[in-house]
C-alpha cells in the first residue's frame, strides 16, 4: 500500500508541475509577444523619423509640378481648351405603370464650327446636307 501511495503522490506532483510549468510558458510566450509589439511600434516610428524629410521633399516636389502644369493650362490659348458639353444622360428604364420600357439614351452632337466638304476625284468639293451638320 505504501509504494501504491507514493506512486499516487508522484504522478499527482508530476501533474502540478506539468500544470506549473505551462502557465510559466504561457505567461512568458504573453510577455514576449508584447514585448515584441513595443520593439516595432518603436522601430516603425523610427523609420517614419527617417523617412519624414524625403515625404516632404517628395510631396513639395509633386505641388511644384502640378501648379506648372496649371499654369502651363492657363497660358494656353482659349481656342485649344474647350469646354466640354455636360453628358447628362438620362435614365434608360422609365417606369410607366407596372412595366418598365427601356428608352435609348440621348447622345449630346455638337455642331461643328465650319462646314467641312469632301474632295471628289475630279476635284469638286461637296457638303454634307443639313441633317448631316
Amino acid at each position: 500500500m505504501k509504494a501504491q501511495e507514493k506512486e499516487e503522490i508522484a504522478a499527482a506532483a508530476a501533474k502540478a508541475d506539468k500544470k506549473k510549468s505551462k502557465l510559466n510558458t504561457k505567461l512568458l510566450r504573453e510577455k514576449t509577444t508584447v514585448e515584441n509589439k513595443e520593439k516595432a511600434k518603436k522601430k516603425r516610428k523610427e523609420v517614419a523619423a527617417k523617412k519624414a524629410p524625403e515625404k516632404e521633399a517628395k510631396a513639395a516636389e509633386k505641388t511644384a509640378a502640378k501648379a506648372l502644369k496649371d499654369a502651363q493650362k492657363v497660358s494656353k490659348s482659349p481656342k485649344q481648351i474647350r469646354s466640354k458639353a455636360s453628358k447628362k444622360l438620362q435614365s434608360k428604364v422609365t417606369k410607366r405603370g407596372s412595366a418598365a420600357v427601356r428608352r435609348p439614351s440621348q447622345v449630346v452632337h455638337e455642331p461643328s464650327l465650319a462646314t467641312q466638304g469632301v474632295a471628289t476625284c475630279s476635284g469638286r468639293v461637296t457638303k454634307p446636307t443639313e441633317k448631316l451638320r
